[in-house]
């Protein structure tokens, strides 16, 4: 199969741990692209939160907030699954009741009760924030139990959302009942004809592994979190050795 386009997952799998695209990664991107190849972001981060990553080498398509926005390189929305803001302010008030650190993502900000948890790109606020945005993802990050688990899930189910676990415990995405890495991938593909087939996809977490499994290839970096102990996926360099840019490289003899 001849894969066209490359799927990156940023932070610690495209972006080293200084969270950037090292200049060995921006030169192997820049002939790729030469050689035909389309760049795809695909991220849990918010839009706003990506613009750093999307100026220092702008992809063909940016799939964000785990899959509830994606934009081509014309930063026109071709599909998009936010959050009412009623939705987002009744959960602050849950979560001030539980104890629970939230950052809330919209379209071009992001807002944390909790610096030390997030980017410094991120608003500081309270539980008495309130939003008349619509978001494309709430992270939440709590001492976990599973008392506690059992109600946010409650809590969620109220507003018809999900919670994404993250490796690490007590770290859950919460989005739309059906938005995931894996199915932004998916609806892209399906707006813009392309085929799963075609379709190499790199990441570092247990979220990023629907997506890797349902791809052409898929590839984690050897630094990851994600715990898999399958043999069909391929694993490459750590994101801080520029695995993905070699592990392409090679592929296409570049």
């Amino acid at each position: 199969m001849n894969f066209e386009y490359l799927v990156f997952d940023l932070d610690r799998t495209l972006l080293n741990d200084d969270r950037k695209i090292s200049d060995f990664t921006f030169k192997a991107l820049t002939k790729l692209r030469e050689n035909g190849k389309k760049i795809i972001y695909n991220t849990a981060r918010g839009y706003g939160e990506t613009m750093n990553v999307i100026r220092r080498f702008q992809p063909d398509y940016t799939i964000c907030g785990g899959g509830s926005l994606i934009l081509n390189n014309r930063f026109k929305t071709l599909f998009k699954s936010p959050i009412p803001p009623e939705f987002t302010n009744k959960l602050i008030k849950f979560f001030k009741k539980y104890n629970i650190h939230f950052t809330v993502q919209t379209y071009d900000k992001g807002f944390s009760d909790d610096q030390s948890l997030v980017r410094d790109t991120f608003i500081k606020v309270d539980y008495s924030f309130y939003t008349n945005d619509f978001a494309y993802k709430i992270d939440i990050y709590f001492e976990h139990s599973d008392d506690l688990l059992e109600k946010i899930k409650k809590e969620a189910a109220k507003y018809f959302l999900q919670l994404t676990p993250y490796s690490r415990p007590g770290c859950y995405r919460l989005n739309n009942i059906g938005d995931s890495k894996y199915n932004g991938l998916f609806e892209l593909c399906k707006i813009e004809k392309i085929s799963l087939a075609q379709v190499i996809s790199f990441g570092d977490d247990i979220n990023d592994l629907e997506m890797l499994l349902k791809s052409g290839k898929g590839v984690l970096v050897g630094n990851n979190n994600a715990h898999y102990q399958g043999n069909d996926i391929d694993i490459c360099d750590t994101n801080n050795n520029d695995g993905p840019a070699k592990y392409l490289l090679k592929l296409f003899n570049l």
